[in-house]
């Protein structure tokens, strides 16, 4: 990887050291805002109910707490330097009922009884749009990479190292989502290969967020 030094900065003295390691949840303060930055208008459509702080404060409490696909054990963080710089995340359908078990006991835990379940309801409709991987495929998300950062590589390191988990476990395809508002992604999933299999059009909004149209890519491995 080759990170892009301001014009007056002195000769590095030696390359950025990357490591890759699971996420703990003591990556909270770090990851979440990573996790939150992979679509903030969709997190605060489901999230924020009242009011827009609800949103990262049950990110956060659910990465910590585990169990649901925002859970720090199905996130990967890399590091440049020994700070976490970029994170992702790999599930697939066999996790799909204890993620949801788990996420509708921990929204009611968080939000309450009326609350929490305006928010399973838009949730439960962010799934019609993004939805649950299929069985035998190896699903891809919550990519997000320091703002500083973008542009130099580790999104694509990033990828490639969670591609070479999922052939780990077995896996022959990978997939994701995403939104038809975020072309540049797409154009480096188009890049590491994905192709776009499915576009599943939505306009729901709250006062808060709001989830548009994605479109569904999936890559043999």
């Amino acid at each position: 990887i080759e990170l892009t030094p301001p014009p007056d900065a002195p000769p590095p003295m030696s390359a950025p050291l990357i490591e890759v390691r699971a996420c703990t949840p003591a990556d909270a303060e770090l990851a979440v805002p990573l996790i939150i930055s992979s679509g903030p208008a969709a997190f605060n459509y489901i999230f924020a109910d009242t009011a827009l702080e609800q949103m990262p404060h049950f990110v956060r409490r659910a990465f910590q707490d585990d169990g649901m696909e925002l859970g720090h054990s199905v996130h990967t963080a890399m590091l440049l330097d020994d700070r976490l710089s970029a994170v992702g995340a790999l599930w697939h359908a066999g996790q799909a009922l204890p993620f949801m078990a788990a996420g509708v006991h921990q929204i009611y835990r968080h939000y309450g009884p009326l609350a929490g379940t305006r928010v399973v309801m838009r949730g439960l409709r962010m799934e019609t749009v993004v939805k649950p991987p299929r069985k035998g495929i190896a699903y891809l998300g919550h990519f997000g990479v320091a703002p500083e950062l973008q542009g130099h590589g580790l999104g694509t390191l990033l990828i490639q190292h969670l591609i070479d988990q999922a052939r780990k476990l077995g896996f022959a395809t990978v997939a994701l989502d995403v939104s038809s508002g975020n072309p540049r992604a797409q154009k480096l999933y188009e890049q590491l290969g994905f192709i776009v299999k499915k576009i599943n059009p939505a306009d729901s909004r709250t006062e808060f967020g709001a989830i548009i149209e994605h479109r569904y890519m999936e890559k043999t491995i």
